[in-house]
C-alpha cells in the first residue's frame, strides 16, 4: 500500500511521547538574540548571507516561499544542510487573511509537495466534543487510533473522577473564586480572566466571572473585582512579573482584596481557551480543586498527581522540570501575604 505523507497542522497532542511546553509561559534566557529572514531564498544575496553565518558559526531561522525554492533549490538545500532552521511563508507569499481555508490548505499543499490535513479544536470550556472530533480526525491521518483512543478514555476518566468529588457540594457551601492574570493571545495582568474557566467549570466551583454573561477571556473591571471581593485567588504563575509591577504601581487595590490580605493567592499553571495543553488543564483541575475542596481531594497530592497526568499523555514525568522553570503549583505572596 502506498504510504501517505501528512501534514497535519494545529493539532499536535498525546500522539507521541515527546515533552511539550505551554505556549504564553515562556521563560527568557537572557544573552542570545534570534536572526530570522523571510521570502528567500534569493540568489547571490542569500549565499553571501549563507557565507558569512557559517563563518560566524551562527544559526538563524529561514521563513521560504515556495515560489523562491523552486528558483534557487540549491539554496534551500544549504540551508538545511548548515544546520539552519527553515519555516513556510506560503508558496507565492498572499495575504492569508484574504484565502479562505481551503485556499490556504491548497498553498501549503503546493509549498510543500504533502498532502495537508487542517485540524483545529475550539478550545472551548473544559475539554469538549470539538477536541475529541479533532484528535480522531488527526489519529486516522496519522494511523495511530488506538492511541488516540486510550487518550481520549484516560481524559474521560479525569473528568469523571473530578466530577464525582465535586458534584453533589451545594452551591451555597462553596467559596468565592477568581482566576486573574490568564493567558490569551498571550500574557494578561490581574484582571485578564475568563468566564467558564475550565478547570474551575470541572469541579463546579463558584467562578465569580461567570456572573458577567461573557464568553471565555475578558478584562475585569477592578471595581468589580473589589465587589467580588473572592475569597481564592488563581493566578498564572507565568504572567506574575505583571501582577508584581500592578502591585507595585497600585498596591491598595491588590490589599483591599480579603484574598491577598489572608494570604489565599495560588499559582494555577497556564490555561488558555486557545491550542489549550490538556495535560496542564487536567492538573489545575486536580489542584484548584484541592484548595476549594480539601476534604474532597485529600488524597490528592499535585505534584504526583501532574507528573502521573503528564507520563501517561507524554511519556514522561517532568513536573520538576516544570517547577524548575516557575511552572508550578503553590502559594503565591503578594503584598500583605508576604
Amino acid at each position: 500500500m502506498k504510504r501517505i505523507a501528512a501534514l497535519v497542522l494545529a493539532l499536535a497532542l498525546f500522539f507521541s511521547c515527546a515533552s511539550a511546553a505551554q505556549a504564553g509561559n515562556t521563560h527568557e534566557t537572557k544573552g542570545y538574540i534570534a536572526l530570522t529572514f523571510d521570502d528567500g531564498p534569493s540568489g547571490e544575496i542569500t549565499q553571501q548571507l549563507l557565507d558569512g553565518l557559517a563563518q560566524r558559526n551562527v544559526h538563524a531561522t529561514f521563513f521560504l516561499c515556495g515560489y523562491r525554492i523552486a528558483q534557487y533549490p540549491e539554496l534551500a538545500q544549504r540551508m538545511a544542510e548548515d544546520g539552519h532552521e527553515l519555516g513556510l511563508h506560503s508558496d507565492r507569499h498572499d495575504y492569508m487573511q484574504h484565502m479562505t481555508k481551503q485556499e490556504a490548505l491548497e498553498d501549503l499543499a503546493q509549498s510543500t509537495g504533502i498532502p495537508c490535513v487542517s485540524i483545529r479544536a475550539k478550545s472551548i470550556n473544559f475539554i469538549d466534543d470539538s477536541f475529541y472530533t479533532a484528535m480522531r480526525v488527526a489519529a486516522e491521518v496519522l494511523g495511530v487510533q488506538e492511541r488516540c483512543e486510550e487518550v481520549l478514555q484516560y481524559i474521560d476518566g479525569c473528568k469523571a473522577d473530578l466530577d464525582a468529588r465535586t458534584a453533589d457540594i451545594p452551591d451555597e457551601g462553596k467559596p468565592a473564586v477568581y482566576a486573574g492574570a490568564v493567558t490569551f493571545s498571550g500574557a494578561h495582568g490581574f484582571t485578564g480572566t475568563y468566564s467558564n474557566f475550565g478547570p474551575l467549570m470541572a469541579i463546579h466551583a463558584n467562578n465569580v466571572a461567570d456572573e458577567m454573561g461573557e464568553t471565555g477571556y475578558f478584562d475585569a473591571d477592578p471595581e468589580q473585582v473589589v465587589a467580588w471581593d473572592p475569597e481564592l485567588i488563581f493566578l498564572d504563575p507565568g504572567n506574575m512579573s505583571l501582577v508584581r509591577d500592578e502591585y507595585q504601581t497600585n498596591p491598595g487595590f491588590f490589599d483591599s482584596l480579603t484574598a491577598v490580605r489572608e494570604g489565599n493567592l495560588y499559582a494555577c499553571v497556564s490555561f488558555n481557551n486557545y491550542s489549550t495543553n490538556v495535560g496542564y488543564a487536567l492538573a489545575d483541575a486536580y489542584y484548584a480543586g484541592s484548595v476549594i475542596y480539601p476534604e474532597r481531594f485529600d488524597d490528592v497530592n499535585i505534584a504526583e498527581k501532574a507528573d502521573d497526568i503528564l507520563e501517561f499523555l507524554l511519556g514522561r514525568r517532568y513536573y520538576n522540570d516544570m517547577k524548575a522553570n516557575g511552572l508550578t503549583f503553590g502559594v503565591i505572596e503578594l503584598g500583605s501575604a508576604q
